[in-house]
């Protein structure tokens, strides 16, 4: 292990080259390594991405997926490149997560394929049997960090999402709030959701449901009930 200053300085490329290294891997590392760098390797620099790409570029991609709320996920090995996450692709995988799936499960899910993907790209170049396909620049999206404004939710969405969403960023330093008609509801847990008519029996005083867009929500919350929301469904 080494501790390096700035990616492209002289020392770091001298260093990388004393190694001579076949591969330059790096996951989840947001610092831009230079062409000049990237270039010393013998087969090329490589990144693994934990989003479909050209889809979901950006530093923050586990955010981003938990925020959809789909139980869809995928990772994407594709070569560096001076842009960030725009380097032609190598292979990608899609996979699912079970519904209030942790941001820290989702992390060990993906970082395993990407592992194996990362492996297999890399068994590819060496026999000169893979070769990558450049990104289609009309279907990439890219998302920054999130912000707070980015932890609000409203009732449009289904349950499922907002059920996943809320488990998944729990760990975060920004609880999840749920703009209704009637006001904000801010988060501490999600429980379970159900979807369709909301089940028949009352719920205990500490939680309560809140209705979406095909079902409902069971959460705790520290915050009184606001007026005008039932504590339990309809």
């Amino acid at each position: 292990m080494f501790r390096i200053g700035r990616t492209g300085s002289a020392s770091t490329r001298q260093l990388v080259s004393s190694l001579a290294p076949d591969v330059i891997a790096v996951a989840c590392y947001p610092p831009r390594i230079p062409p000049q760098t990237a270039a010393i390797a013998r087969l090329g620099a490589l990144n693994v991405h934990p989003s479909r790409l050209p889809a979901g570029r950006g530093p923050d991609p586990l955010f981003w997926t938990l925020r959809r709320g789909d139980g869809q996920a995928a990772v994407t090995v594709h070569a560096l490149d001076v842009q960030m996450d725009a380097g032609p692709i190598y292979l990608q995988r899609d996979l699912e997560y079970p519904d209030g799936t942790t941001e820290s499960e989702l992390n060990d899910l993906l970082a395993t394929a990407g592992g194996a993907l990362l492996v297999e790209t890399i068994a590819g170049l060496a026999t000169n049997a893979l070769f990558p396909t450049a990104q289609d620049e009309t279907r990439a999206t890219y998302q920054t960090w999130p912000t707070a404004g980015d932890f609000v939710i409203d009732t449009t969405l289904s349950a499922r999402a907002a059920y996943n969403f809320i488990r998944g960023v729990a760990g975060r330093y920004v609880p999840v709030t749920i703009a209704t008609p009637a006001g904000d509801i801010i988060v501490d847990e999600a429980l379970q959701y159900v979807t369709g008519e909301g089940p028949a029996a009352i719920d205990a005083a500490e939680t309560r449901w809140v209705q979406f867009a095909d079902g409902w929500l069971r959460i705790r919350s520290s915050i009184p009930p606001v007026t005008g929301i039932s504590t339990e469904p309809r």
